[in-house]
């Protein structure tokens, strides 16, 4: 009976212990969720009239004064993935595997356009793995240390391998951020640049007046 109470007490402060570093990763992570969505947040206003400003260019220009938007028949489609290195994240990562392949099925029934999938973060390359689906090439996610020289040369390879018509579309297939507790899984078509996919038809600023030096074309 002693040595019975004696491990019941022994289990009793072993789980009074995880409570305690359970507490303390809790209040780890909430300091990091709370940065990481300060850096959304704040950078989100910058990122949408980035998108209005390149929409604008792109709908003042004929198509044929810049490669990025010819428009060709699509035989080879690159989807940039945004996934994470790490779990215990919810869904996050399950939700953005699930809409890729979904959306690879339904090209497959439209006719078989060949799929290059290219996935920023282990979690999503080794899910869509598990699964069968074949990954091009994936790169290890740093997000707290992500910088414009990173996405810079990102950008660079994607951007080269369309006008090197290695692809004839670029998409992006990531996790928008709605709140803490909320978020969804979107696509949007980058290459070739649609200025209706960048932005709404209802955004003002497209119909706004622009000096743009030194054209149109060159600053696109």
């Amino acid at each position: 009976m002693a040595k019975g109470t004696k491990e019941l007490k022994q289990r009793i402060t072993g789980v009074q212990n995880i409570q305690k570093i359970t507490r303390a990763m809790e209040m780890v992570a909430t300091q990091k969720l709370k940065k990481l969505q300060a850096r959304a947040e704040s950078a989100r206003p910058y990122s949408e009239k980035v998108q209005q400003m390149v929409a604008r260019l792109a709908g003042s220009v004929r198509p044929d004064l810049s490669p990025l938007l010819g428009r060709r028949d699509v035989k080879r489609t690159a989807n940039l993935i945004i996934t994470g290195d790490k779990g215990l994240c919810g869904g996050y990562n399950t939700n953005v595997v699930r809409l890729t392949i979904a959306m690879m099925r339904e090209a497959k029934a439209a006719g078989g356009v060949d799929q290059r999938n290219i996935v920023l973060g282990k979690k999503g390359a080794a899910m869509l793995t598990s699964k069968g689906v074949s990954v091009h090439s994936h790169l290890d996610d740093v997000v707290e240390k992500l910088d414009f020289i990173r996405v810079r040369n990102i950008a660079r390879t994607l951007v080269n391998a369309f006008l090197d018509h290695e692809v004839d579309e670029l998409r992006l297939i990531y996790t928008t951020f709605l709140s803490a507790g909320k978020q969804r899984t979107a696509t949007v078509s980058i290459l070739p640049i649609d200025p209706e996919s960048l932005t709404g038809a209802e955004d003002e600023a497209l119909g706004a007046d622009f000096i743009v030096e030194p054209d149109e074309e060159e600053l696109l």
